[in-house]
């Protein structure tokens, strides 16, 4: 019985070293077959190859810890002063609505503007939107209206900023290493919504909320400085039609 077994698993095991020659065999002989096998077992870090999706990729995930901090301190402040769960949920309601209701919109104008200049402006306003409420709490004039309003400005910044810069991977790495780039990016997001809301409440517990506005602000300059190097034409379709001619 043992015999019959390992003279089985021997001649699978030639088989298989067979069938791994032929492979190897045919993609040495055929460069596209090898671009295929290539595929077949992608690096799961390849897009970071690209110097202008790093540069990206680590600008965002300071940027998004940032926001998670800020969230962690701003549900804090809103619930000690209103002393109200249905307060919280209305702010939480008011940033998110515009993305709900106008991201159609959003992805119409991410198509047609420039995108450097887009996620620049709209990171400026994330983060003076921060900065306002850091001196909201440190100079005394903080209220829950104020949140409101500033968040529904987040919101309708989102509504554009979002759509942009998802749509910009697609000019910062080579199209083979899209697939790759995409669950990167999102990782970035989801890595940082761990850290964030650990980091805000260390800094809510040590310094207050004022701390977590502060620290958000100052995050976008990551992004910024992220945008700003990288060296890829970010110029809508359009307008880099019209240069060609």
């Amino acid at each position: 019985m043992h015999r019959k077994i390992y003279a089985a698993s021997s001649g699978a095991t030639a088989l298989i070293a067979q069938c791994g020659d032929a492979i190897l065999r045919t993609a040495l002989s055929d460069p596209a077959e090898a671009r295929k096998l290539q595929f077949r077992l992608p690096d799961s870090f390849g897009a970071l190859r690209h110097r202008d999706f790093r540069l990206f990729w680590i600008g965002a995930f300071v940027s998004f810890v940032g926001t998670w901090i800020q969230n962690t301190g701003q549900q804090w402040l809103v619930y000690e002063l209103t002393n109200s769960k249905q307060a919280l949920g209305i702010v939480t309601f008011i940033g998110a609505a515009p993305m709900f209701f106008l991201s159609p919109l959003g992805g119409w104008l991410a198509d047609r503007s420039n995108k450097r200049v887009v996620l620049v402006i709209a990171q400026l306003t994330f983060a003076l939107s921060a900065f306002l409420l850091a001196a909201s709490v440190y100079f005394g004039f903080v209220s829950y209206e104020l949140i409101a309003v500033l968040a529904f400005v987040n919101g309708c910044t989102s509504v554009i900023e979002i759509p942009t810069r998802q749509s910009m991977i697609s000019n910062i790495v080579a199209e083979e290493d899209l697939a790759n780039a995409l669950p990167l990016s999102a990782a970035t997001f989801n890595t940082a919504r761990i850290l964030g809301p650990a980091i805000g409440g260390l800094l809510l517990g040590s310094f207050g909320p004022g701390a977590c506005y502060l620290v958000n602000g100052i995050s976008f300059s990551a992004i910024v400085f992220a945008i700003l190097a990288i060296r890829a034409d970010l110029r809508s379709i359009s307008d880099r039609s019209a240069s060609i001619k």
